[in-house]
């Protein structure tokens, strides 16, 4: 069964594949679409149990590269760059480990390569679940989330507002599963181009991220964004389109 694909743009010769976070859809992608050049197309997915696309049988990080690999056999393109956000970098990076000829080029934005102490507390047995419903599924906990969070983000921006609308059950299952997802180094074999592009202001655990992604790949290209902190898309969207279509745009 494949993911619902929403697609910014009409060009054949130049394919990106958005894949958001734990928070997102596919609009997350939505801000770059005047930046889609014209021989280019992203195609941006619904993961399993966001937006219009069926959610996982059995919540494994297997399953869900098995989805991935099954869209993007079902679209119309040679060849992919991998636009992943937050945790579905992670994820993007389980495919191409998966399919490695079907991505020529890794762009990964504000990428968790490692499962940070305070996501451990929205797992932790008996009460994660109930952590995770007070930060996020509760309007005043979202607030309080967010204002917790202010400085890592931009002054207009609001860290948990896509939280709102989202099937909790299913956000929660993505937690779990990237908590099942391997060392990074388990993909240090990757060999296409790699950017690593994070927000100024992100969070300490995505810098560590930078860090160790360096190490098991000398080849990949650190950009930090001025200004911007856990939401490059929306706080240096311009910025990171130049990074994302470096060499496509007109």
């Amino acid at each position: 069964m494949t993911l619902h694909v929403h697609r910014f743009g009409t060009g054949e010769q130049h394919h990106y594949l958005g894949i958001h976070g734990w928070g997102g859809g596919w609009r997350t992608f939505e801000p770059l679409a005047p930046f889609v050049p014209e021989d280019a197309t992203l195609w941006s997915v619904d993961l399993p149990g966001y937006g219009s696309s069926a959610p996982l049988r059995e919540w494994r990080w297997e399953q869900l590269t098995d989805r991935i690999v099954e869209t993007l056999e079902a679209i119309d393109a040679p060849r992919f760059q991998l636009v992943g956000n937050c945790s579905g970098a992670a994820f993007g990076l389980a495919a191409a480990l998966r399919r490695p000829d079907q991505f020529e080029r890794l762009v990964l934005i504000d990428l968790f390569a490692y499962f940070p102490w305070y996501f451990e507390l929205l797992v932790a047995p008996a009460v994660g679940r109930m952590f995770y419903a007070t930060a996020f599924q509760n309007p005043v906990g979202r607030w309080i989330t967010d204002r917790g969070l202010a400085d890592h983000r931009a002054e207009d921006s609001d860290l948990t507002a896509s939280f709102e609308a989202l099937d909790h059950d299913v956000v929660h299952q993505y937690l779990r599963m990237l908590h099942q997802l391997p060392a990074v180094a388990t993909f240090a074999g990757l060999q296409q181009p790699i950017v690593l592009v994070y927000g100024e202001h992100t969070f300490g655990a995505v810098r560590e991220s930078v860090r160790r992604c360096s190490r098991i790949w000398p080849h990949a290209r650190a950009v930090e964004l001025a200004g911007a902190g856990h939401l490059p898309i929306q706080e240096a969207t311009s910025t990171l389109a130049a990074q994302i279509f470096a060499g496509t745009m007109q």
